[in-house]
């Protein structure tokens, strides 16, 4: 009966989150695709969590969900991004040693990067703004938390945090590496998902507090053959790169943070089983892919399609949206910066 409640409280709390959702949607009034998948597995989750629930004799009081009639306007503007026209967006760039850097994270104001045995913060302009020796180990991945108002960072030695602020490195106690040896790690504004690479991958999430991390749930994302080679969070979906280790395939997974509910997949077509591929949210504009063996960009839409494949040079290594209107790149020879024009489109 105490589990039948929980469960019962759960969807309420979903069902609350998906009110407050729509309301959002209808004031802002910019809602794109994946927002809409999203809600919709949720509604989904939560009906399957209710026909689940024995036939039993109570009372539900549900409000009337009301719809005003500006909540869904379809218009015909598309999104003009336009990958081949990052070739040409090039407008400043920065030579740095970039043997050691494979990833990269950003903030409201700064990029963060590791050199050798140091993590060095960039401006937008890519002045060098601050810089601390390294000492945990080689670094497999690192996410912004708006929340904490820190960087994460999966090392070999543990879960860091660094405040931008002060610099100051803490290791997270509460997330100790124990068993598990953490390699991917993705926040939205109130969990960190965090997942190894071993085979048959389950992600870990744990809501954000204010010092601490704690354990909520997870979920087994992949089957046997398969691992999660790379994640990155929105606020309301999980972008998954998981490699087929028996078929050398890789796969995009496009999932709900709230259920973690599958919105959509797509073959990537990427089969170099030596190779690092990661992927950043370009919001509205849907997913950009990096595949280092092949130096080339891919560009994914929120529907689910590939719309643009690119080679690029120099090789890049990584990439992140950095405010709303400019794309950084991590290459094998520095940092290269993008402008993003208010129609979506890369300009020079």
């Amino acid at each position: 009966m105490a589990t039948r409640i929980t469960s019962i409280n759960q969807d309420r709390q979903v069902l609350e989150w998906i009110k407050l959702k729509i309301t959002q949607l209808i004031r802002e009034q910019n809602t794109t695709q994946q927002q809409i998948d999203s809600l919709k597995a949720a509604t989904n989750a939560v009906q399957r969590e209710i026909e689940q629930i024995p036939k039993e004799r109570f009372q539900l009081n549900i409000p009337s969900l009301v719809f005003d009639d500006n909540f869904i306007l379809i218009g015909n503007k598309q999104s003009n991004f336009n990958l081949h026209s990052i070739v040409k967006s090039l407008y400043l760039t920065k030579d740095i040693s970039t043997d050691s850097s494979i990833v990269m994270a950003a903030n409201a104001k700064y990029f963060l990067i590791s050199q050798k045995s140091y993590l060095y913060l960039y401006d937008k302009k890519l002045y060098l703004i601050k810089e601390i020796p390294w000492e945990h180990g080689c670094i497999w991945d690192m996410c912004m938390s708006n929340t904490l108002s820190k960087f994460i960072l999966t090392a070999k030695k543990g879960i860091i945090t660094l405040d931008e602020q002060t610099m100051i490195v803490e290791e997270i106690k509460s997330l100790p590496v124990n068993d598990r040896s953490w390699y991917c790690c993705a926040c939205s504004n109130k969990s960190l998902f965090l997942a190894t690479q071993n085979l048959n991958t389950t992600i870990y999430e744990y809501s954000i507090m204010e010092k601490n991390f704690s354990f909520r749930r997870k979920q087994l994302c992949c089957s046997s053959d398969e691992y999660i080679e790379h994640m990155k969070c929105t606020n309301d979906c999980l972008a998954l790169i998981i490699l087929n280790d028996t078929k050398n395939e890789r796969h995009l997974d496009i999932r709900s943070t709230l259920t973690f509910d599958q919105l959509w997949t797509i073959s990537l077509n990427i089969h170099e089983q030596t190779n690092i591929v990661s992927c950043c949210s370009l919001n509205e504009n849907g997913w950009l892919i990096v595949d280092v063996a092949e130096t080339r960009l891919i560009h994914v839409t929120n529907q689910g399609y590939i719309k643009n494949t690119i080679t690029y040079t120099p090789s890049p290594h990584y990439a992140v949206q950095f405010d709303n209107d400019t794309l950084a790149i991590l290459t094998e020879q520095g940092i290269n910066l993008h402008r993003i024009d208010s129609d979506g489109e890369f300009r020079l």
